[in-house]
């Protein structure tokens, strides 16, 4: 049964069950709407898409990352406020399109992904000729 009316991935349900949350294929940030039906609601601007599966819903709020300062960081959202705040900055984002990002039940760690580098081998073709 389709849930969603424009589209939605990387879904999460609340642990009360009143909400989902969402992101989306080709718009930035987290969206939320009931679970007995309703509009969609953007609550949160970031992630961007390349990001979908890099944040995790707890009862008082999202943990995200965000790509849009001048240092990569993990931020939360909390719902009683509706203020994001930085709780901590990385090396590097987890690599995009990968969903690997998860915090602790006890909010205490955050784990996820990161790509430290990324080897190229540069190969070598000896007695290669143009044509048969």
């Amino acid at each position: 049964m389709q849930v969603t009316r424009h589209g939605g991935l990387a879904t999460f349900e609340s642990s009360d069950g009143r909400f989902l949350y969402y992101v989306k294929e080709n718009q930035n940030g987290i969206w939320r709407m009931p679970t007995s039906g309703g509009e969609e609601v953007r609550i949160l601007a970031r992630p961007s898409p390349e990001n979908w599966g890099n944040w995790a819903l707890f009862d008082r709020g999202i943990y995200f990352v965000d790509e849009t300062g001048p240092r990569p960081a993990i931020e939360f959202l909390a719902f009683a406020t509706n203020k994001a705040s930085k709780v901590a900055e990385v090396e590097s984002l987890p690599p995009p399109g990968d969903p690997g990002f998860t915090v602790s039940p006890d909010e205490k760690r955050i784990l996820f992904s990161q790509v430290e580098r990324s080897p190229v081998d540069i190969m070598l073709v000896e007695n290669f000729r143009d044509g048969p």
